[in-house]
């Protein structure tokens, strides 16, 4: 026999819970802040690009296809010395994290060129160079274009990368060329995105970045003297509500430092930097990292251990099974010799692996193993100390174990892996969470 029990106030409990989810459905239409408003603002963006973009191509001057034929526009090489020093300088992200300018920089060409030099120049050389003479750098094929569809709507014949003036339509008046693309590609659900939306976007992000560079949006330098906790200054922007000098000394210091730098006047343009890291340690006192730090994440950026690692271990663990599989058939001293020297490169290349961990960790103030990039390379390390603690059966289990570490630390490096260091989210700051996550993730290091 059936029974349903009626549950009256159950009843009325169920019917005011869908009545509050389809109170939210609607709201989520029209407040904003919301997935609905992001993705709609997203819309707004691309259609807008005609207008941002127009005027950001007039700095390229009158006609771009003659000047990418005159020697005369390619850019001013900025001295290694003087790119260092500008760098070293303190900027706040669009997360609100303070890093140094050479982080973003290193970040943006990663993201824009996917390289970490371009032509012979470090990314504080292509930042910097950005900034002082738009209208060249403008014609620079640096944007990554992939898609072999994209590249012909492009006209791209060589090579796999566009240059910023390539993405502007000026004479038929239509403005940014992938304005139409970028809207039909936004307009469908992840899951219905070919491959070609995918690339769209991907290489839409870049242009982005590019005129975020140009215009001088993604250099947020100075702090905001009557709160370090609010919202950073970028160049020439106009501010009110403070005193005069500081006023003055926001809206004019970076126009001027480029000025300095364009004009070879190198001496004034270090003592505008000099003037810019004291703005920003009397004003940010409170907030900014301190000048270890500092050195700390440039020297980590520099020494890209990671994905150095990535490669040596994979090599160093090649040569090392081969010799193993030699010295079971055949017992010769130098082989046995061989083995063990491969074996301590190894051990040597955990201690570097070891200390970018320890770095990034510095670095942060966080253990670095809060993202899925951050994961991967937990992981391989993990999976080299597990090579390194049952190596003593068997040298073959430390070159297998190095071989698949590499695998994790190229993986790591794919271009859907951002390296990024990131704030972490205040629910997350737990130190049992911590220890649980740690826990978890390095048991893959071990299977």
């Amino acid at each position: 026999v059936l029974s349903v029990n009626h549950d009256a106030m159950g009843t009325w409990v169920t019917y005011f819970g869908y009545f509050l989810l389809t109170l939210g459905m609607l709201l989520a239409l029209f407040v904003p802040h919301t997935r609905f408003a992001f993705l709609g603002k997203l819309l707004r963006k691309s259609s807008q690009k005609t207008a941002i973009l127009l005027v950001a191509a007039l700095l390229a001057g009158g006609s771009l296809t003659a000047q990418q034929h005159n020697h005369s526009m390619e850019p001013t090489v900025i001295p290694t010395e003087m790119a260092a020093e500008f760098s070293s300088l303190l900027v706040q992200d669009q997360d609100g994290r303070l890093k140094p300018l050479n982080t973003l920089s290193n970040e943006m060409l990663r993201k824009v060129a996917r390289k970490s030099t371009f032509n012979g120049l470090n990314a504080d050389q292509v930042l910097m160079g950005m900034q002082l003479e738009p209208e060249k750098w403008q014609l620079q094929r640096m944007i990554k274009v992939s898609h072999p569809e994209l590249k012909k709507f492009l006209n791209i014949r060589e090579g796999s990368h566009a240059a910023f003036a390539d993405f502007l339509d000026m004479q038929k008046g239509s403005g940014y060329k992938l304005r139409d693309m970028v809207s039909q590609a936004y307009a469908k659900k992840p899951a219905e995105r070919s491959k070609f939306d995918n690339d769209v976007i991907k290489v839409d992000e870049r242009v982005n970045i590019s005129y975020l560079v140009y215009t001088g949006d993604l250099l947020k330098i100075l702090p905001d003297p009557r709160d370090s906790h609010h919202p950073w200054f970028k160049p020439g922007e106009k501010v009110a509500g403070m005193e005069a000098n500081d006023s003055a000394f926001i809206t004019d210091v970076i126009p001027y430092y480029f000025m300095a730098l364009g004009a070879g006047n190198y001496e004034q343009a270090s003592e505008l930097a000099q003037g810019i890291h004291n703005f920003q340690q009397r004003y940010g006192a409170d907030i900014v990292p301190s000048q270890s730090k500092v050195k700390a994440e440039i020297l980590y950026n520099k020494m890209g251990i990671f994905d150095r690692l990535g490669k040596y271990f994979g090599l160093v663990g090649m040569v090392l099974l081969v010799m193993v599989f030699v010295q079971i058939f055949k017992e010769r001293k130098w082989i046995n010799k061989s083995v063990s020297v491969f074996y301590w490169i190894i051990v040597l290349f955990f201690i570097f692996q070891t200390l970018g961990l320890a770095i990034r960790w510095y670095i942060s103030g966080r253990a670095p193993w809060s993202n899925g990039y951050e994961s991967m390379i937990y992981i391989s390390w993990v999976t080299v100390l597990a090579g390194l603690i049952f190596s003593r059966k068997s040298p073959m289990t430390i070159a297998a174990t190095s071989i698949l570490a590499s695998i994790i630390l190229m993986v790591a490096h794919l271009s859907w892996m951002d390296p990024e260091i990131t704030n972490l989210v205040p629910v997350l700051k737990s130190y049992w969470l911590t220890i649980h996550v740690s826990v978890i993730t390095a048991s893959y290091g071990f299977l």
